[in-house]
């Protein structure tokens, strides 16, 4: 499993947390996704075999939410 941290843009509606954390734990080889509203940022961990950080950044920005620091390795 690798563990990556996801910056964002300001987040401005609480219901992104629900709609990104959803999104992303449906994508294969996605562990687990947790939202930090406040810090605008989405910690992830996913299997490097079915899935790539490039994919989990454009999913989220598929999604209408700016990416703006890809990966923090530090969780």
């Amino acid at each position: 499993m690798k563990k990556m941290k996801i910056q964002l843009d300001t987040l401005r509606h609480s219901s992104a947390i629900r709609k990104i954390r959803r999104t992303l734990t449906k994508q294969p080889g996605v562990d687990f996704a947790q939202v930090l509203f406040y810090s605008s940022a989405v910690k992830v961990e996913y299997d490097s075999k079915q899935t790539t950080k490039d994919h989990l950044k454009d999913v989220i920005q598929r999604m209408g939410y700016r990416v703006l620091e890809q990966e923090k390795v530090a969780i």
